[in-house]
Protein backbone atom coordinates (compact mmCIF):
# COMPACT_ATOMS: atom_id res chain seq x y z
CA UNK A 1 0.00 0.00 0.00
CA UNK A 2 1.19 3.42 -0.77
CA UNK A 3 1.06 4.77 2.57
CA UNK A 4 3.91 1.74 3.96
CA UNK A 5 6.64 3.41 1.83
CA UNK A 6 9.75 5.79 2.55
CA UNK A 7 9.20 8.57 -0.71
CA UNK A 8 12.26 10.58 -1.77
CA UNK A 9 13.87 12.64 -4.32
CA UNK A 10 17.16 14.87 -4.71
CA UNK A 11 17.92 17.64 -6.90
CA UNK A 12 21.40 18.17 -8.58
CA UNK A 13 23.40 20.92 -9.99
CA UNK A 14 26.94 20.94 -11.66
CA UNK A 15 30.14 21.09 -9.52
CA UNK A 16 30.78 24.54 -11.14
CA UNK A 17 28.60 27.21 -12.77
CA UNK A 18 30.48 27.48 -15.51
CA UNK A 19 33.14 25.08 -17.63
CA UNK A 20 35.72 27.79 -17.41
CA UNK A 21 35.33 27.87 -13.38
CA UNK A 22 35.33 23.89 -13.48
CA UNK A 23 38.85 24.05 -15.58
CA UNK A 24 40.14 27.23 -13.40
CA UNK A 25 40.36 25.05 -10.31
CA UNK A 26 40.14 21.59 -11.93
CA UNK A 27 41.75 21.09 -15.26
CA UNK A 28 41.90 17.10 -15.18
CA UNK A 29 37.92 17.09 -14.16
CA UNK A 30 37.03 19.59 -16.79
CA UNK A 31 38.93 17.84 -19.59
CA UNK A 32 37.54 14.84 -18.77
CA UNK A 33 34.28 16.41 -19.13
CA UNK A 34 35.18 17.85 -22.35
CA UNK A 35 36.69 14.49 -23.87
CA UNK A 36 32.81 12.53 -22.76
CA UNK A 37 31.19 15.35 -24.37
CA UNK A 38 33.31 15.17 -27.68
CA UNK A 39 32.66 11.43 -27.44
CA UNK A 40 29.05 11.67 -26.88
CA UNK A 41 28.44 14.16 -29.77
CA UNK A 42 29.49 11.98 -32.35
CA UNK A 43 26.46 9.78 -31.81
CA UNK A 44 23.77 11.79 -29.63
CA UNK A 45 22.56 15.29 -30.76
CA UNK A 46 21.86 16.19 -26.90
CA UNK A 47 25.63 16.62 -26.60
CA UNK A 48 25.88 19.33 -29.50
CA UNK A 49 26.17 22.60 -29.17
CA UNK A 50 28.85 25.12 -27.33
CA UNK A 51 30.71 23.03 -24.79
CA UNK A 52 29.03 24.90 -21.98
CA UNK A 53 25.96 24.83 -22.62
CA UNK A 54 26.40 20.97 -22.60
CA UNK A 55 28.01 21.37 -19.67
CA UNK A 56 25.23 22.80 -17.73
CA UNK A 57 22.66 20.38 -19.14
CA UNK A 58 24.82 17.27 -18.77
CA UNK A 59 26.47 17.72 -15.29
CA UNK A 60 24.48 17.64 -13.26
CA UNK A 61 22.94 14.26 -14.18
CA UNK A 62 26.50 12.21 -13.93
CA UNK A 63 27.95 12.53 -10.26
CA UNK A 64 31.63 12.55 -11.50
CA UNK A 65 30.62 16.25 -13.00
CA UNK A 66 27.87 17.38 -10.70
CA UNK A 67 26.54 17.74 -6.85
CA UNK A 68 23.49 16.82 -4.81
CA UNK A 69 21.66 19.91 -3.45
CA UNK A 70 19.30 18.80 -1.30
CA UNK A 71 17.00 15.53 -0.31
CA UNK A 72 13.01 15.49 0.16
CA UNK A 73 11.70 12.75 1.50
CA UNK A 74 8.07 11.51 2.91
CA UNK A 75 6.86 9.03 5.03
CA UNK A 76 2.80 8.22 6.49
CA UNK A 77 2.86 8.10 10.12
CA UNK A 78 -0.50 6.74 11.74
CA UNK A 79 -1.84 7.83 8.53
CA UNK A 80 -0.52 11.42 8.72
CA UNK A 81 2.22 12.13 6.10
CA UNK A 82 5.12 13.81 7.63
CA UNK A 83 7.94 15.15 5.10
CA UNK A 84 11.32 16.94 5.40
CA UNK A 85 14.12 17.93 3.39
CA UNK A 86 18.08 17.70 4.00
CA UNK A 87 19.92 20.54 2.61
CA UNK A 88 23.72 21.35 3.25
CA UNK A 89 26.43 23.64 0.96
CA UNK A 90 29.11 20.97 2.38
CA UNK A 91 27.95 17.79 -0.14
CA UNK A 92 29.87 15.40 2.32
CA UNK A 93 27.78 16.43 5.24
CA UNK A 94 24.73 16.54 3.53
CA UNK A 95 25.66 12.83 2.43
CA UNK A 96 25.90 11.72 5.96
CA UNK A 97 22.75 13.56 7.08
CA UNK A 98 21.11 11.13 3.92
CA UNK A 99 22.43 8.09 5.09
CA UNK A 100 20.82 8.83 8.68
CA UNK A 101 17.21 9.48 7.20
CA UNK A 102 17.51 6.05 4.64
CA UNK A 103 18.94 4.14 7.87
CA UNK A 104 16.03 5.40 10.23
CA UNK A 105 13.34 4.40 7.28
CA UNK A 106 15.03 0.95 7.30
CA UNK A 107 14.53 0.22 10.89
CA UNK A 108 11.15 1.07 10.21
CA UNK A 109 10.78 -1.56 7.23
CA UNK A 110 9.51 1.20 5.10
CA UNK A 111 10.46 0.43 1.62
CA UNK A 112 12.05 3.00 -0.85
CA UNK A 113 9.92 4.64 -3.24
CA UNK A 114 10.53 7.69 -5.45
CA UNK A 115 10.40 8.59 -9.86
CA UNK A 116 13.35 7.14 -11.39
CA UNK A 117 15.07 6.51 -8.37
CA UNK A 118 16.85 3.34 -9.47
CA UNK A 119 18.40 4.63 -12.46
CA UNK A 120 18.99 8.22 -11.18
CA UNK A 121 19.25 8.98 -7.67
CA UNK A 122 20.13 5.99 -5.55
CA UNK A 123 23.07 5.06 -7.85
CA UNK A 124 23.98 9.40 -7.60
CA UNK A 125 23.90 8.72 -3.82
CA UNK A 126 25.97 5.81 -3.63
CA UNK A 127 29.05 6.72 -6.11
CA UNK A 128 29.03 10.11 -3.41
CA UNK A 129 29.20 8.11 -0.42
CA UNK A 130 32.64 6.38 -2.26
CA UNK A 131 33.76 9.54 -3.49
CA UNK A 132 33.41 10.89 0.13
CA UNK A 133 34.68 7.61 1.83
CA UNK A 134 31.11 7.03 3.74
CA UNK A 135 30.47 3.54 4.39
CA UNK A 136 27.36 2.35 2.33
CA UNK A 137 24.74 1.04 4.76
CA UNK A 138 23.45 -1.96 4.18
CA UNK A 139 20.16 -0.36 2.94
CA UNK A 140 21.58 0.84 0.31
CA UNK A 141 24.48 -1.46 -0.36
CA UNK A 142 22.73 -3.55 -4.01
CA UNK A 143 26.01 -4.16 -5.29
CA UNK A 144 25.82 -8.04 -4.15
CA UNK A 145 21.94 -8.25 -4.98
CA UNK A 146 20.57 -9.74 -8.30
CA UNK A 147 17.89 -7.60 -9.83
CA UNK A 148 15.17 -9.30 -8.37
CA UNK A 149 16.35 -9.09 -5.11
CA UNK A 150 16.29 -5.06 -5.15
CA UNK A 151 13.33 -4.29 -3.60
CA UNK A 152 11.80 -0.74 -4.29
CA UNK A 153 9.41 1.11 -6.00
CA UNK A 154 10.12 2.91 -8.76
CA UNK A 155 7.22 4.88 -10.17
CA UNK A 156 8.88 5.59 -13.51
CA UNK A 157 9.46 1.60 -14.32
CA UNK A 158 6.07 0.97 -13.10
CA UNK A 159 4.17 3.90 -15.66
CA UNK A 160 6.31 2.54 -18.77
CA UNK A 161 5.29 -0.74 -17.87
CA UNK A 162 6.50 -2.66 -21.39
CA UNK A 163 6.13 0.57 -23.24
CA UNK A 164 8.57 1.81 -25.42
CA UNK A 165 8.96 5.18 -24.11
CA UNK A 166 8.99 6.96 -20.46
CA UNK A 167 7.62 9.68 -19.07
CA UNK A 168 9.01 12.53 -17.11
CA UNK A 169 7.32 13.13 -13.76
CA UNK A 170 5.06 15.93 -15.14
CA UNK A 171 3.55 14.06 -17.90
CA UNK A 172 2.37 11.56 -15.62
CA UNK A 173 1.05 13.82 -12.82
CA UNK A 174 -0.74 15.71 -16.20
CA UNK A 175 -2.47 12.17 -17.35
CA UNK A 176 -3.24 11.21 -13.99
CA UNK A 177 -4.72 15.18 -13.44
CA UNK A 178 -2.92 15.81 -10.11
CA UNK A 179 -2.88 19.72 -9.99
CA UNK A 180 0.43 21.31 -10.84
CA UNK A 181 2.60 22.82 -7.71
CA UNK A 182 2.58 26.35 -7.17
CA UNK A 183 6.19 26.45 -7.72
CA UNK A 184 6.08 24.77 -11.02
CA UNK A 185 9.80 23.83 -12.19
CA UNK A 186 11.61 21.39 -13.59
CA UNK A 187 15.28 20.46 -13.02
CA UNK A 188 16.69 21.94 -15.91
CA UNK A 189 15.97 25.01 -13.88
CA UNK A 190 17.28 23.84 -10.88
CA UNK A 191 21.16 25.10 -12.69
CA UNK A 192 19.57 28.75 -13.14
CA UNK A 193 18.27 28.70 -9.59
CA UNK A 194 21.44 27.49 -7.46
CA UNK A 195 24.07 29.01 -9.53
CA UNK A 196 22.81 32.23 -11.12
CA UNK A 197 20.26 33.20 -8.55
CA UNK A 198 21.10 31.66 -5.47
CA UNK A 199 17.83 30.50 -4.81
CA UNK A 200 18.33 27.18 -2.54
CA UNK A 201 14.80 27.85 -0.97
CA UNK A 202 13.09 27.62 -4.61
CA UNK A 203 15.25 24.59 -5.21
CA UNK A 204 13.99 22.49 -2.18
CA UNK A 205 10.41 23.83 -2.45
CA UNK A 206 10.64 21.93 -6.24
CA UNK A 207 12.38 19.02 -4.42
CA UNK A 208 9.46 18.60 -1.46
CA UNK A 209 6.53 19.05 -4.52
CA UNK A 210 8.25 15.87 -6.51
CA UNK A 211 7.88 13.73 -3.64
CA UNK A 212 4.11 15.00 -2.82
CA UNK A 213 3.32 14.28 -6.54
CA UNK A 214 5.05 10.85 -6.30
CA UNK A 215 3.23 10.08 -3.00
CA UNK A 216 -0.06 10.65 -5.37
CA UNK A 217 0.76 9.01 -8.18
CA UNK A 218 1.46 6.29 -6.08
CA UNK A 219 -2.41 6.95 -4.53
CA UNK A 220 -3.43 6.92 -8.04
CA UNK A 221 -2.05 3.76 -9.46
CA UNK A 222 -2.63 1.77 -5.92
CA UNK A 223 0.58 0.89 -5.50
Amino acid sequence: MYTNYFYFDIETTSKFPTLFDYKLDDVRGANLFVKKAENFRKFDPEWSGELNDVFINKAPLLPEYGRIICMSFGMFKDDELKTGVIVDLDEKELLKRMVRVFSRAADLKRTYAGFNIKSFDLPFIIKKLYKYGIDVPMCLNYRTSKPWEIIMVDLMEIWRGTGRYGSSLQEVAYELNIAEPDTSITGADVFDLYWNKKDINTVTKKCENDVITSIEIAKILKI
